[in-house]
């Protein structure tokens, strides 16, 4: 492995690391755990809708492991081709318009129809740096979301109902695939 990938991995595992220390609980003087509150919007979607979004999601995150593999090869063509399968298309605009919260949707319009398509033509130009940052941005995409959002209410509530779909609003250049 040379230099420029053990540093890419030794930032990547910092990287997970603080994001698993802070998603822990907080520990007040008595050394019992605090929680605080969680201030995120709750996706008022039905059940099942929520977890098929969790299983999008986690899908997202493994092909960004993959894209990140494939950068450690210098495998541009295989992180333009795991970004172009991320970026949107008539499914992903259905299932994103059927949320039925305007920010949500164009939060995931954002992600996948300009993060990947940034991904895609950076790797395509096979400029290392370009495509790390156009990678970053991604991730910085799924964070702002997570911390805007989230799907799950504890206990697992059951009982909503799907909201109305909303019209999907692309950005200039952002063009829905098959």
């Amino acid at each position: 492995m040379n230099n420029m990938n053990r540093r890419f991995s030794l930032v990547l595992a910092g990287v997970l690391g603080a994001v698993n220390i802070l998603s822990q609980p907080v520990l007040a003087e008595s050394g019992t755990k605090v929680h605080k509150p969680d201030n995120r919007t709750l996706l008022t979607i039905p059940y099942q809708d929520r977890e098929n979004l969790l299983h999008v999601m986690r899908g997202n995150i493994t092909k960004l492991g993959e894209m990140i593999d494939a950068m450690a090869d210098d495998d541009f063509k295989r992180v333009a081709k795991i970004a172009n399968k991320m970026s949107f298309n008539k499914k992903k605009g259905k299932g994103l318009a059927r949320r039925g919260n305007p920010a949500f949707i164009a939060m995931g319009v954002h992600f996948h129809g300009l993060d990947t398509l940034a991904v895609k033509k950076a790797a395509e130009t096979k400029d290392r740096k370009a495509t790390l940052h156009a990678m970053s941005k991604m991730v910085s995409s799924c964070v702002a979301c997570h911390a805007t959002y989230r799907v799950m209410e504890w206990p697992d509530n059951k009982t909503y109902k799907r909201p109305k779909p909303l019209p999907l609003h692309l950005p200039p250049g952002v063009t829905v695939r098959d």
